[in-house]
């Protein structure tokens, strides 16, 4: 899919919203009863879905909804890709070409009347209309705060990189990579309008590796500073006294987001409570996921090449420490560990240069135009660049860190045993003493 996309914009008032959608017919309905019952402007509306090409019920239902609702309705089917792509090709197919765009899922209803209205004057107040507005809601801003889990871009902004997601993930980071590039460039407002969830659960099906897609994230924040100089430009003029602000204030934030990284237990059991990954999951879904993350490591292996050569050895390991979480169901990652731990001087034994495991797990790692020894001498600059001391500290703090939470649940899993075995017996008393 191509990701520098310029679209013409017919119409700046109109708004056009983007979501994919599988398997929740009554879902897509009681969105789409929201949108008429709250929306000011129908004609200034349209709704475009992505529904995987063997999803009949799905496609059935927007058949029935075409001609039912006030609004202009499309279904764009398709294969099942990752949530970035999907809403990259419903921007490209989107034929209105609006003036804003609403980033969105399925499992929400609108509850503002007249909601349109404000998110249109939302964007009348920038002259540039670069920017991220996001409406209120109950489940995720009391955990994260200021927070558009669900959003609107203008078209200006999505013309400015070419596109509306990156297409890395396939669970979680699209939304957060939004928000961390729109506070950069301090043009992220919550709108005073309202969404509210329709279902009870908290659960992703698509989350597998929450731990190498942290690193992943934390390794691609140069991207985002990229993309956030870029609207900066567009938004302050480049050279002006307010953009020069806003890249300091910028580059504060940066640091601020990777200067306490999760340590990988905390990730693990976030993955646990929040993971609605079927023990036998279908095919399709299964490779979804690990086709994202061999394509996640053969963007990082090229990091580590470009930085470990460059003049960022520190980004390059960064970029190296997340290869290195990559999950073994899908890469060979193994050999790569034993051959990094025996560098560090943390094994005592482990894969050797030319051993034939390794070139074998490299093979599979990296991408075509690779050669496994130019990988390995940038590793190999990447680790001796960065002070060996800094690093085994950093590690030694993670694994604090990790027996520290690790402390901390045990410790909760014995007060929630012991009160549940005070209220057993309790009962059996109160049970005893009845006549």
């Amino acid at each position: 899919m191509p990701l520098n996309v310029v679209k013409p914009i017919d119409r700046p008032e109109h708004i056009s919203i983007l979501f994919p959608t599988r398997g929740r017919p009554a879902f897509v309905e009681a969105l789409f009863d929201s949108i008429a019952a709250t929306v000011r402007r129908a004609d200034l509306l349209d709704a475009w879905a992505y529904v995987d090409a063997d999803d009949a019920p799905t496609i059935e239902c927007f058949d029935r909804a075409a001609s039912a609702y006030p609004f202009a309705i499309h279904a764009v089917t398709g294969p099942g890709v990752s949530n970035g792509e999907m809403h990259n090709v419903l921007r490209q197919r989107c034929s209105t070409n609006p003036g804003i765009y609403m980033y969105a899922g399925d499992k929400f209803v609108f509850r503002t009347p007249g909601w349109d209205e404000i998110v249109r004057a939302a964007f009348c107040r920038y002259p540039d209309r670069i920017l991220l507005a996001y409406p209120k809601e109950t489940r995720w801003m009391p955990i994260l705060g200021a927070f558009g889990v669900y959003g609107f871009l203008s078209a200006e902004w999505t013309n400015v990189l070419g596109r509306l997601f990156t297409e890395y993930f396939s669970f979680w980071f699209d939304d957060t990579w939004l928000n961390q590039v729109a506070t950069m460039v301090q043009r992220s407002v919550t709108l005073d309008m309202e969404v509210a969830y329709q279902d009870k659960r908290h659960g992703t099906r698509r989350m597998r590796n929450l731990p190498f897609w942290q690193r992943f994230f934390e390794a691609t924040m140069d991207e985002r500073l990229r993309e956030a100089d870029a609207l900066r430009r567009a938004a302050y003029g480049q050279g002006t006294q307010a953009c020069r602000q806003s890249l300091a204030a910028g580059q504060a934030l940066a640091r601020a987001y990777l200067d306490a990284p999760p340590p990988d237990l905390g990730l693990r059991q976030i993955e646990k409570r929040n993971t609605i990954f079927p023990r036998r999951p279908p095919a399709e879904l299964v490779q979804v996921a690990a086709e994202a993350e061999r394509r996640a490591v053969r963007h990082l292996v090229g990091k580590v090449v470009a930085q470990g050569a460059g003049d960022r050895p520190a980004e390059g390991f960064a970029a190296l420490d997340a290869v290195l979480r990559a999950s073994e169901d899908w890469l060979p990652v193994g050999p790569l560990r034993e051959f990094v731990r025996r560098r560090l001087g943390r094994a005592r034994s482990g894969a050797a240069r030319g051993d034939e495991a390794l070139h074998r797990a490299l093979a599979a790692l990296l991408p075509e135009d690779m050669q496994a020894e130019a990988f390995l001498d940038a590793v190999q600059r990447v680790i001796g660049h960065v002070d060996g001391r800094r690093m085994r500290a950093s590690v030694r703090r993670r694994d604090r860190g990790d027996t520290a939470i690790h402390r901390r649940l045990v410790r909760g899993s014995l007060r929630r045993l012991r009160a549940a075995v005070q209220r057993g017996r309790d009962a059996v008393r109160a049970r005893r003493q009845r006549p």
